[in-house]
């Protein structure tokens, strides 16, 4: 017989137990509900909990110290890593955990599961293009001893980003500082909320990879994620095939191996309504992170101070 949740957290692969947890990880009721329906997800829960009694107050802080980044092919490719260790260091923020990883197309559709729920082809045909052209990068980042950091780490290394339409931005955002001018080069990924990053390590990294990465030692590591990006450019594929599709949705003019980024710059040109889909999950949840921290304009006024 399963033992009963009420308040006690006595097994986190439990939904009810798991529901209580994320309530404190997320600002959205809608991805409590989803997420706890997977198992992939109460699995990350119950084994970073460690126990069937874990002490929650420390697993709470731990996901919230933490933030989740996702440096894809089209950054190591084109060197950007260096621009993303430096903008996050001048706001106190470090990686301490790096490892490459192949994204799967599989991983892509459920990392994305709830924003490409109702996408059109051209759109993942877009990720596709860019996950599938050689290793990414995921990185753990902490905040420093000194860092002001009102929000969890991971909503302000997400907040800082700007948003994949260029057209959003105000200027001192990382995809514009980097150079991102379209949707679809924009170089990295970075979970919204703690509840993010707990779904999304565990479907890049494993549950007991994501386990093992919280658990190492929070030193800094900058030199080695920038060392080990710069050893895997060579490793991103410049040449892609096409297909009768990609003619058909304007990514090229005829099928065959191609230059990848053409194509992906064209892919940036489609009409914006072909980005624009309804999302099962279509709030970052950042919103209420900054008002609970006193910041009405989810944290712009601090990050530009910060930036400057």
């Amino acid at each position: 017989m399963s033992p009963t949740c009420d308040t006690a957290y006595l097994d986190l692969y439990d939904v009810r137990a798991a529901a209580a947890l994320s309530h404190r990880l997320t600002s959205v009721q809608r991805k409590v509900d989803l997420y706890c329906a997977e198992a992939g997800y109460r699995a990350a829960l119950s084994a970073c909990g460690g126990t069937l009694t874990p002490d929650t107050e420390a697993l709470v802080a731990a996901f919230r110290a933490t933030g989740l980044v996702l440096i894809r092919p089209d950054a190591v490719r084109h060197g950007k890593t260096a621009g993303i260790l430096a903008y996050y260091a001048k706001l106190g923020l470090y990686p301490f955990f790096c490892r490459p990883v192949q994204v799967t197309q599989a991983q892509l559709h459920e990392v994305w599961r709830y924003q490409l729920n109702a996408a059109c082809g051209q759109r993942i045909r877009c990720m596709d293009l860019v996950l599938s052209a050689g290793p990414s990068v995921v990185a753990l980042f902490a905040a420093g001893p000194c860092a002001d950091v009102p929000v969890p780490v991971t909503t302000l290394l997400a907040e800082s980003k700007g948003s994949a339409d260029p057209g959003r931005r105000r200027g001192w955002e990382l995809r514009s500082r980097l150079g991102a001018d379209s949707r679809a080069v924009t170089y990295l990924h970075v979970a919204d909320e703690p509840a993010d990053v707990v779904r999304d390590g565990q479907l890049l990294l494993g549950a007991a990879g994501l386990r093992d990465a919280l658990a190492a030692p929070r030193a800094d590591r900058t030199d080695e994620l920038a060392d080990l990006a710069a050893g895997l450019r060579a490793d991103v594929a410049d040449t892609v095939v096409t297909d009768e599709r990609d003619v058909a949705w304007g990514l090229c003019a005829r099928p065959g191996p191609a230059d990848r980024w053409p194509v992906l710059a064209a892919a940036g040109r489609l009409p914006a309504d072909l980005w624009e889909t309804p999302n099962l999950v279509d709030t970052s949840g950042s919103v209420a992170w900054w008002r609970g921290a006193g910041h009405e304009d989810r944290g712009a006024g601090y990050l530009q101070e910060r930036l400057a």
